[in-house]
């Protein structure tokens, strides 16, 4: 699939998500590329995911939330080096001959930081090696920690009451970072 589709299967889930809530039905975008809906109290920001044959779109209202879902990781392990640190690499396992576990732990790593700084409406701004992402516990919870300031909107160091957590879905790690409001900075 190509990324226009993607882009636009992005853009109907956020559209289905708007029109079960009942809100405006335009997907708008803020200056740092956020997507978010409008209603009578406001911008109502909104995360938005596709990859493979899947495109989600999911809003928590004042909450710190984003998610992200990645399809197709096996064959990509030489992106480890882009995306993991030295630790990461050594903590989950990612080193060379390519498996299917390795392919996943990658996975899981890649999604729950685009969740994060999808969580602060913000796009790739810093470096993915300057988040650090712990082991998957059983329950699916990680925990995951700036290893320096990554951008003025995302507060360092990230909040206690952060709950970040990969699954899988369909075989692929589903990522969600969230955090209620009061909790965020």
């Amino acid at each position: 699939r190509d990324r226009r589709s993607h882009y636009f299967a992005g853009r109907t889930a956020a559209w289905m998500l708007a029109q079960a809530a009942g809100l405006s039905q335009s997907v708008h975008t803020d200056t740092l590329g956020a997507p978010y809906l409008e209603s009578v109290n406001g911008r109502q920001p909104i995360t938005i995911t596709h990859s493979g044959a899947w495109a989600m779109a999911a809003m928590a209202g004042n909450h710190v939330f984003g998610m992200d879902y990645e399809v197709g990781l096996p064959g990509r392990a030489h992106l480890r080096r882009r995306v993991c640190g030295d630790g990461e690499i050594a903590s989950h396992d990612l080193r060379d001959p390519e498996t299917e576990t390795r392919a996943y732990a990658l996975g899981c790593i890649w999604t729950m930081k685009e969740a994060l700084f999808k969580a602060y409406g913000v796009g790739l701004v810093a470096e993915l090696k300057d988040v650090e992402v712990g082991p998957v516990a059983p329950d699916g919870t990680v925990c995951v920690r700036a290893l320096q300031p990554l951008h003025p909107t995302i507060p360092h160091p990230l909040p206690r009451g952060l709950y970040c957590a990969v699954r899988p879905f369909e075989g692929h790690p589903l990522a969600v970072v969230g955090c209620a409001p009061g909790h965020s900075a």
